[in-house]
């Protein structure tokens, strides 16, 4: 079956939604992740740091701020050296 531009086109949008999505969950997970363990080491973050926290969407920085959360005694120092 011979595909047109606009199936071709469908095709290619689907696919694009489809990873963005998926970057979506890896964002949010991280940020999950990084807030569950946060809290039980560092206590209930301010709403500067919650603000600060949920503008990063960079997966790879999420998973670093997350292996660091025990190597830290604040929120303010975690997001400063990170």
């Amino acid at each position: 079956m011979n595909k047109t531009t606009y199936d071709r086109g469908l095709e290619e949008g689907f696919k694009q939604g489809l990873e963005q999505r998926f970057k979506q969950g890896e964002v949010l997970g991280a940020q999950r992740a990084l807030m569950r363990l946060g809290r039980r080491r560092l206590d209930e973050p301010s709403p500067e740091i919650l603000i600060q926290l949920r503008q990063i969407s960079d997966v790879d920085r999420l998973e670093s701020l997350v292996a660091r959360v025990f190597d830290v005694s604040s929120w303010e120092e975690l997001l400063r050296d990170a």
